[in-house]
């Protein structure tokens, strides 16, 4: 929510919109391209990732300690 404020925010900018504002137009696309793609890698990419990620239950973290390991995987994926 507050990154799609702050595009409709520099969307004025980008458009240019009043007097002086030909130089901030190019940092204004950039900021507004940067903050549409970091909406989608939040809200597209990262839930199919956590879909993907527990298909592997085999590929645990080495560092985890063995009496972790089936607390770990019954909160990950649980039987009910």
């Amino acid at each position: 929510m507050t990154l799609t404020t702050g595009i409709f925010g520099l969307l004025l900018l980008a458009l240019n919109i009043g007097e002086g504002g030909n130089m901030l137009v190019p940092m204004a696309v950039a900021v507004i391209g940067g903050w549409v793609f970091s909406i989608f890698m939040t809200l597209a990419f990262l839930p199919c990732a956590y879909l993907i990620l527990p298909r592997r239950p085999g590929k645990m973290a080495s560092s985890v300690s063995e009496d972790a390991r089936p607390v770990l995987t019954r909160r990950i994926f649980p039987t009910t």
